[in-house]
Protein backbone atom coordinates (compact mmCIF):
# COMPACT_ATOMS: atom_id res chain seq x y z
CA UNK A 1 0.00 0.00 0.00
CA UNK A 2 1.44 3.39 -1.01
CA UNK A 3 -0.63 6.11 0.63
CA UNK A 4 1.27 9.08 -0.79
CA UNK A 5 2.12 7.76 -4.24
CA UNK A 6 5.87 8.03 -3.55
CA UNK A 7 6.85 4.46 -4.48
CA UNK A 8 7.48 3.69 -8.14
CA UNK A 9 6.30 0.12 -8.82
CA UNK A 10 8.22 0.00 -12.10
CA UNK A 11 11.64 0.96 -10.70
CA UNK A 12 11.26 -0.11 -7.05
CA UNK A 13 12.38 3.33 -5.90
CA UNK A 14 10.82 5.30 -3.04
CA UNK A 15 11.09 9.12 -3.16
CA UNK A 16 10.87 10.97 0.16
CA UNK A 17 8.09 13.57 0.04
CA UNK A 18 9.37 15.55 3.07
CA UNK A 19 12.54 16.17 5.07
CA UNK A 20 12.50 13.72 7.96
CA UNK A 21 13.47 10.44 9.55
CA UNK A 22 12.23 7.30 7.80
CA UNK A 23 12.20 3.66 8.86
CA UNK A 24 12.76 1.07 6.12
CA UNK A 25 12.49 -2.71 6.45
CA UNK A 26 13.49 -5.29 3.86
CA UNK A 27 13.17 -9.05 3.62
CA UNK A 28 14.57 -10.86 0.62
CA UNK A 29 14.46 -14.50 -0.37
CA UNK A 30 17.17 -15.92 -2.60
CA UNK A 31 17.32 -19.42 -4.05
CA UNK A 32 21.10 -19.64 -4.04
CA UNK A 33 24.11 -19.12 -1.82
CA UNK A 34 25.03 -15.52 -2.70
CA UNK A 35 22.00 -13.28 -2.67
CA UNK A 36 23.06 -10.23 -0.67
CA UNK A 37 21.36 -6.88 -1.05
CA UNK A 38 21.90 -3.28 0.00
CA UNK A 39 19.78 -0.21 0.63
CA UNK A 40 20.83 2.87 -1.30
CA UNK A 41 20.07 6.59 -1.03
CA UNK A 42 20.37 8.32 -4.41
CA UNK A 43 22.44 5.35 -5.61
CA UNK A 44 24.90 5.45 -2.68
CA UNK A 45 25.19 2.42 -0.37
CA UNK A 46 23.86 2.88 3.16
CA UNK A 47 23.65 -0.64 4.54
CA UNK A 48 24.33 -4.20 3.46
CA UNK A 49 22.83 -7.37 4.84
CA UNK A 50 23.85 -10.97 4.36
CA UNK A 51 21.84 -14.12 4.07
CA UNK A 52 21.07 -16.99 6.42
CA UNK A 53 19.30 -20.36 6.54
CA UNK A 54 21.06 -21.99 3.59
CA UNK A 55 21.19 -25.78 3.53
CA UNK A 56 21.38 -28.54 0.95
CA UNK A 57 17.93 -29.75 2.06
CA UNK A 58 16.31 -26.34 1.55
CA UNK A 59 18.58 -24.15 -0.60
CA UNK A 60 16.86 -20.84 0.04
CA UNK A 61 18.12 -17.90 2.06
CA UNK A 62 16.39 -15.02 3.76
CA UNK A 63 18.08 -11.73 4.49
CA UNK A 64 16.45 -8.98 6.52
CA UNK A 65 17.40 -5.51 7.64
CA UNK A 66 15.78 -2.50 9.28
CA UNK A 67 17.32 0.95 9.08
CA UNK A 68 16.51 4.53 10.15
CA UNK A 69 17.48 7.12 7.54
CA UNK A 70 17.53 10.92 7.67
CA UNK A 71 16.25 12.03 4.25
CA UNK A 72 15.68 15.30 2.49
CA UNK A 73 12.62 15.76 0.31
CA UNK A 74 13.28 14.27 -3.12
CA UNK A 75 15.94 11.78 -2.05
CA UNK A 76 15.42 8.28 -3.44
CA UNK A 77 15.71 4.98 -1.56
CA UNK A 78 16.03 1.59 -3.25
CA UNK A 79 16.93 -2.01 -2.51
CA UNK A 80 19.68 -3.26 -4.81
CA UNK A 81 20.77 -6.86 -5.39
CA UNK A 82 24.53 -7.49 -5.36
CA UNK A 83 26.70 -10.56 -5.63
CA UNK A 84 25.76 -13.50 -7.82
CA UNK A 85 22.41 -14.30 -6.26
CA UNK A 86 18.93 -13.51 -7.44
CA UNK A 87 15.95 -12.02 -5.68
CA UNK A 88 12.94 -14.32 -5.47
CA UNK A 89 9.71 -12.46 -6.08
CA UNK A 90 6.24 -13.90 -5.74
CA UNK A 91 2.76 -13.08 -4.55
CA UNK A 92 3.47 -14.99 -1.33
CA UNK A 93 5.41 -11.94 -0.06
CA UNK A 94 8.63 -13.78 0.74
CA UNK A 95 10.53 -10.69 -0.50
CA UNK A 96 9.33 -7.22 0.44
CA UNK A 97 10.38 -3.59 1.01
CA UNK A 98 8.44 -1.34 3.40
CA UNK A 99 8.93 2.05 4.97
CA UNK A 100 7.32 5.00 6.65
CA UNK A 101 8.17 8.43 7.99
CA UNK A 102 8.88 8.42 11.74
CA UNK A 103 9.40 12.15 12.26
CA UNK A 104 9.16 15.19 10.02
CA UNK A 105 12.14 17.53 10.18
Amino acid sequence: MDLGGNFNNNTGVYTAPYNGVYLFCVQKRSDDNDGDFKITIDGVDTTVTGESSYSDDYPAQYGTTTVLLQLDAGQQVAVVQWGYGNMWLSTSMESWFAGYMVARA
